[in-house]
């Protein structure tokens, strides 16, 4: 029938373009009765096909995969078939191939919309874009086949210059006929992350064992040091380890890398952009709650541990962002986001002038302020290592702060009267030679307990040397300009053979370092 029919369905497509008024509606005619005789020969194989796959209880990714695959290559043999009689009609054949699949689609689409599990969701996304690309390659495939015999001799007359056909009529755009049920599936797990973001991450309610830090770390190393070395090295092993180190990472976190790796694949851009950036603002406010917990134990750590909880898991959330292209978002003139091998546990992210505004005579610039990075995480950090630095300095540096605070304020109060020798400052009882003697001696066992108690609690949370010592530079500077303050009250008002006793600001960097 095709040898027969071709030439003359050619010929009035053809006259079509010279004489559309008088001939549309005739085509259009041919293309009714051609696709009227096709639905009725095919429907009942389809329904009886759709209806093998159990597609009320059948596994909802299987069911997607054998559906969407006998759909895809159904279209593209109704596609080549219909070729041979016509040139023309792309709106009417894509609307027939449309009305094929919805006797599958009828019954997909209410599974898809009331799934549940997340993963599921990425499983159909998947095997949809798979069959989308797979048809795309065949149908060019196809199309290089089809010009080869034509190049051999076709019975089918030369499209003129004025019909060009289209590139939907060059090859099946599978894309279009699966792309709503793709949009169903993607409009679905974006609603089921959404309500996980809800749920899981906002409304997350620590437990006593989520806040069991840095036992978790400890429990962790412990482990990995008991398991034998593996012999290979290669991006599995480095999954798996990954894997394991996200045991150790505070669960609203965890949920946030999850949600971020599944969902970046199978939603537009902005709309992850958007997710991703509500999902990472509310797991930092869960981090400040489960903080505060963690300071409430009243433990002679718990403020030390609860700083470093909230540092670990933001240098966990900065390699997530790191992970992700917000530049579109950022307005101009900002700068773009850390690459992934400067932001996580490495010493760009930690030098010192970075975090501490304060020790700018170090050298180092300024990494980036609040305002230019990603979702302020560098801002937030900087806060946090700031307060943890300073906590360590007051503790350490108090007897020789005492002293000083009330030297001053006596000889300030003296500024405005006479000076002699009953109420020189050296003949108060707080600031007597030996009591100065003995606040330098008191500081050095202050100093040296709190540091290493610091130092201890830092290793435990923060693993890499190189973060660590990162963070000890400024805290030593600071120690160090506290206690120079002392050294200067000494070399005004107290004798040589005191300040003998008194650290140089050499021998104190020295004995840090040893602490440390």
């Amino acid at each position: 029938m095709a040898t027969q029919m071709t030439p003359l369905i050619s010929e009035l497509e053809r006259r079509v373009v010279a004489y559309p008024t008088d001939l549309r509606s005739l085509l259009e005619e041919c293309h009714a009765t051609y696709f009227a005789i096709r639905k009725s020969l095919l429907t009942p194989q389809i329904i009886s096909e759709v209806k093998g796959l159990d597609p009320a209880h059948g596994d909802l990714v299987e069911l997607t995969r054998a559906g969407c695959g006998y759909l895809r290559q159904l279209c593209e043999n109704e596609f080549t078939l219909y070729r041979r009689f016509f040139s023309s009609g792309e709106d009417h054949l894509y609307r027939y191939l449309e009305n094929l699949c919805d006797f599958l689609y009828d019954d997909l689409r209410p599974r898809i919309l009331h799934e549940q599990r997340i993963g599921i969701l990425c499983e159909v996304c998947t095997v949809l874009q798979a069959l989308m690309v797979l048809g795309s390659d065949v149908s060019n495939l196809d199309g290089v086949s089809d010009e080869g015999e034509d190049d051999q001799g076709s019975i089918v007359p030369e499209t003129p210059l004025d019909m060009k056909e289209s590139p939907g009529m060059q090859k099946l755009q599978i894309g279009v006929l699966l792309q709503m049920i793709l949009q169903d599936a993607q409009t679905r797990l974006v609603f089921k992350t959404q309500a996980i973001v809800q749920s899981d991450i906002r409304l997350h309610t620590p437990t006593d064992d989520d806040l069991r830090y840095p036992d978790k770390l400890i429990e962790h190393r412990a482990t990995q040091v008991q398991e034998p070395p593996k012999g290979s090295s290669d991006s599995s092993d480095n999954q798996e380890e990954m894997q394991a180190d996200e045991s150790t990472w505070y669960p609203s976190v965890r949920k946030t890398a999850w949600i971020m790796s599944m969902l970046d694949e199978f939603v537009k851009p902005e709309i992850f952009h958007d997710i991703a950036r509500e999902a990472i603002s509310f797991c930092r406010e869960s981090l400040d709650v489960a903080s505060q917990r963690m300071a409430a134990k009243g433990g002679p750590t718990s403020a030390i541990d609860a700083k470093l909880f909230t540092i670990y898991h933001l240098l966990i959330l900065k390699e997530l962002v790191s992970e992700v292209d917000f530049g579109q978002d950022q307005p101009a003139g900002t700068a773009p986001p850390l690459s992934a091998g400067e932001g996580f546990f490495g010493i760009p992210l930690f030098r010192p002038a970075a975090f501490l505004g304060s020790l700018a005579y170090l050298g180092v610039p300024r990494l980036l302020s609040g305002a230019e990075t990603p979702l302020n995480i560098d801002q937030e950090l900087k806060s946090v290592c700031e307060a943890l630095i300073s906590d360590c300095v007051k503790n350490a540096t108090r007897p020789v702060r005492v002293f000083v605070e009330r030297s001053s304020a006596y000889l300030d109060a003296l500024a405005t009267g006479p000076l002699n020798e009953k109420n020189d400052l050296l003949s108060q009882e707080f600031a007597a030679p030996k009591q100065a003697l003995e606040t330098n001696n008191e500081f050095k066992q202050a100093c040296k307990e709190e540091v290493q108690r610091w130092g201890s609690r830092v290793r435990l949370f923060l693993e890499d040397e190189r973060t660590v010592a990162a963070l000890f530079t400024p805290l030593q500077h600071q120690i160090i300009e506290e206690y120079a303050i002392f050294r200067g009250l000494l070399a005004g008002r107290y004798g040589p053979e005191l300040l003998e006793e008194a650290y140089t600001e050499t021998a104190l960097l020295n004995t840090l370092r040893q602490w440390l």
